[in-house]
């Protein structure tokens, strides 16, 4: 639209994460609905994890099955791939192999189904043609909240600690330690929505500092 002098001309700087924002405008936004958490690497690491963690479910019966198990969950993730691939998402998953949560709890699909997969995938499971059940989602659910309990206890500092940090109360601080404890904190804040939202069902708590 026609400026008159004075006006405020404003931009967008796009829909990104605050990894972006750190990195090449030097601030992180105080709530950023784009934000994301890295909580595996790929699909190997998530698989590896999820076999150590349930050895209940990996370990209890056959070879056998666990290997139907295995095969199921894979298949789960590339027929996911499939559906997102149309999507405007397709170029960035295709793109990016790490598996994240953002803001409002919301996870990775592949890692969603991945794990739902998993727990339905006996040799009668998905892979001969079963669909996955509500306790499957339920349960991949609660898992990827278990995770980000997990990455939270491995923060050096609590969400109430860098409250006091940016509020000064540890002493001055500088713009560039200001922007990374915001950082930080952003991070911890969108592991708590994951737990909150995905672990709700199961009653996955909260890491002791953050209740």
């Amino acid at each position: 639209k026609p400026l008159a002098p004075g006006d405020e001309a404003t931009m967008s700087y796009g829909e990104r994460s605050n990894d972006h924002f750190l990195m090449y405008y030097g601030f992180t936004p105080p709530r950023n609905p784009h934000d994301d958490v890295v909580v595996f690497q790929d699909i190997e690491h998530a698989l590896s994890w999820h076999m150590v963690f349930h050895p209940e479910l990996w370990d209890a019966g056959e070879e056998d099955e666990a290997n139907a198990r295995e095969s199921a969950a894979r298949a789960a993730v590339r027929a996911t791939e499939q559906v997102l691939a149309s999507t405007k998402d397709g170029a960035l998953m295709n793109a990016e192999p790490r598996l994240k949560v953002l803001p409002g709890g919301r996870a990775d699909a592949r890692l969603v189904s991945l794990f739902a997969a998993a727990y339905a995938g006996t040799d009668a499971g998905v892979e001969k043609g079963k669909e996955m059940l509500d306790v499957d989602v339920s349960s991949a659910h609660a898992d990827i909240a278990r995770r980000c309990a997990e990455l939270l206890r491995q923060m050096p500092t609590d969400l109430k600690r860098d409250d006091a940090i940016l509020r000064g109360e540890e002493g001055s601080v500088s713009d560039a330690a200001r922007s990374r404890v915001s950082y930080r904190a952003h991070k911890k804040e969108v592991l708590v929505d994951a737990i909150r939202t995905l672990g709700s069902e199961a009653g996955i708590e909260l890491p002791e500092a953050y209740r």
